[in-house]
């Protein structure tokens, strides 16, 4: 694994941004996307933590509260644009119609109280549920992050003074 933290400051706040890059290796098949099977991969997982005036306010996925102190910057911005497209892409919920279906049709899902029942509902409507055999939201599928992606994530955290190192993952 290879994990960097960046460290956003101003007067009054700090912002730790905490980024990983996972090498995943299933012992069992796991599924892409478009439900081919896969052994490999690499899993993005960002988070962080803010502090106001030293003491710890906020923390997890705060991509609205980073822009909202940091957004001025171009590099902050399309950090917060990768990690909310790829944060977590070895646990998708639909196969790639699914999730074309749900991006389509997001404005209808917006502010369900049940945002997974909403969305598989939306999808038996549209008949995407089951898709090919796949019930979404039954397993755990992955969306592979292309490597341009990764690059670029690489890149955006170095220009924001973080480092990756690598460390060695528990089996």
């Amino acid at each position: 694994m290879r994990r960097a933290v960046i460290e956003l400051r101003s007067a009054l706040v700090r912002i730790d941004i905490d980024v990983e890059l996972r090498s995943r290796q299933s012992v069992h098949p796991h599924l892409t996307i478009d439900r081919e099977p896969v052994a490999e991969y690499t899993e993005l997982a960002i988070s962080m933590l803010g502090f106001e005036r030293g003491h710890e306010s906020v923390g997890g996925q705060g991509t609205d509260y980073v822009l909202e102190h940091f957004g001025e910057r171009q590099a902050v911005r399309d950090l917060c644009v990768l990690w909310r497209r790829w944060h977590l892409n070895g646990m998708r919920p639909g196969t790639r119609p699914q999730l074309l279906a749900l991006s389509v049709h997001a404005q209808e899902l917006k502010g369900a109280e049940d945002r997974f029942g909403a969305a598989a509902a939306l999808l038996t409507e549209l008949g995407l549920n089951p898709h090919d055999g796949y019930k979404y939201g039954s397993a755990w599928l992955v969306e592979f992050l292309p490597e341009l992606a990764e690059a670029r994530i690489i890149a955006l955290v170095t220009e924001l003074g973080g480092k990756f190192v690598e460390i060695a993952e528990v089996a």
